[in-house]
């Protein structure tokens, strides 16, 4: 897939909420198994004001969380930025459908 410009270039602050957010996914590593957590942070305030946890690292895992997020949106609001790093993308079925 081609690479996207890094519009933010790591400057993490926002002057209202909703205009830069970002994205990423952990790895936790667990007695029973491993967990990942697929979260969005808000750079206004740098809340997380989306996450979802599952056993694979995978396009349903963001979706879902991306669904959340989307959901929970004031109305008529609309996030200027959405940043990710690009292992999140890289290699996830479906992600790009």
């Amino acid at each position: 897939t081609p690479e996207v410009d890094n519009i933010i270039s790591r400057d993490f602050h926002a002057k209202q909420p909703y205009e830069k957010l970002l994205t990423d996914i952990t790895e936790f590593a667990l007695p029973d198994g491993k967990l990942y957590l697929s979260a969005m942070i808000d750079c206004f305030d740098g809340m997380v004001i989306g996450w979802t946890i599952g056993s694979r690292p995978n396009a349903d895992l963001v979706k879902t969380m991306l669904d959340g997020v989307i959901a929970g949106l004031p109305d008529g609001c609309y996030p200027t930025y959405i940043q990710t790093e690009d292992a999140i993308t890289d290699g996830l079925d479906g992600f790009n459908e």
